[in-house]
């Protein structure tokens, strides 16, 4: 009987979704070491007869290996598809598994999609239509899922992994974000490791905020549908290094365009900084002058 292209497809498709460990696939697992072959070693739930059939077993090429490996031994290993298709294992720890939300690098892309790194040799692939709203972004989070073949893809929808929080005990401490999305009211994001959804509103940021990108932020509510409402912790050092900088070679600390474009916030976001670190009587301001550190020589001078 020949086989068409198209029907060779279909049966490759088909052992590959009835294979024994499909079902690993996206995740960590320990295998036994059940065949040693010239391309690497094959691994299976358990060493038995049975166990050698290529539906219930999976190889780790020699690459992966450190040739200490003996049949009965288990490693820890990641199962994942390669280019063709193919399950195979892997002893490289990927950048994310199934079901989590990860913030990856955008590699490459065309007509129909990203790819981003993942940390394997086979990048994860992101369908999008609207590959072009990404150029001038080098990162994207996105969730971790699978196809209808079981490969492993990225999706841009995050929301079926986000989870309400219905603590009270991030209340004022400080977490880590990803930015995800704007809105017409604020900056949308995940709450890190907690996947739960947080938003940053418009009107209490000192600057712009970039999407995709990491920032340490402070619970300042949870909220009754388990949303939690968020601010950018201060950039009080920065602008405390900066002062203490310009006092050095000195310099008094003026907010003006350049200062502000300098720490990359607003005139108002300096401004509000600068309150903070007076009340904190760590910097002091000299009239027609400027802004100095309170223990500086400059400050020393300026009270005698």
């Amino acid at each position: 009987m020949r086989y068409t292209a198209k029907k060779i497809t279909n049966i490759h498709k088909k052992n590959m979704l009835q294979h024994v460990l499909a079902d690993y696939i996206g995740s960590m697992q320990k295998l036994c070491v059940v065949k040693k072959t010239q391309h690497g070693i094959y691994l299976a739930k358990s060493l038995s007869d049975d166990n050698l059939d290529s539906s219930k077993s999976v190889l780790l090429p020699n690459a992966y290996m450190n040739g200490n490996e003996n049949i009965g031994d288990y490693i820890e290993v990641f199962i994942h598809t390669d280019s063709s298709d193919r399950i195979l294992a892997t002893t490289k720890k990927p950048l994310a598994m199934l079901n989590d939300i990860a913030r990856l690098a955008i590699k490459d892309s065309n007509e129909d999609g990203l790819f981003l790194d993942i940390g394997l040799a086979k990048d994860i692939f992101m369908p999008t239509k609207s590959f072009h709203n990404y150029t001038n972004y080098t990162h994207v989070v996105v969730r971790i899922t699978q196809d209808k073949m079981k490969r492993l893809i990225a999706k841009k929808d995050i929301n079926p992994l986000l989870k309400p929080c219905r603590t009270q005990n991030l209340l004022h401490k400080n977490v880590k974000i990803w930015t995800i999305s704007s809105s017409p009211i604020g900056i949308l994001c995940v709450v890190l490791p907690y996947y739960y959804h947080g938003i940053i509103y418009h009107n209490t940021l000192s600057y712009p905020l970039s999407l995709y990108e990491e920032y340490e932020a402070k619970v300042v509510k949870v909220r009754n549908d388990g949303k939690l409402d968020l601010i950018i912790t201060r950039d009080t050092k920065e602008v405390y290094n900066l002062i203490a900088t310009l006092n050095e070679s000195g310099k008094y600390f003026v907010v003006n365009d350049a200062s502000a474009k300098l720490l990359s916030m607003s005139k108002k976001g300096v401004k509000k900084e600068l309150t903070h670190l007076l009340k904190q009587k760590q910097i002091v301001f000299i009239h027609n002058k400027g802004y100095c550190i309170a223990e500086s020589e400059m400050a020393k001078e300026f009270k005698r």
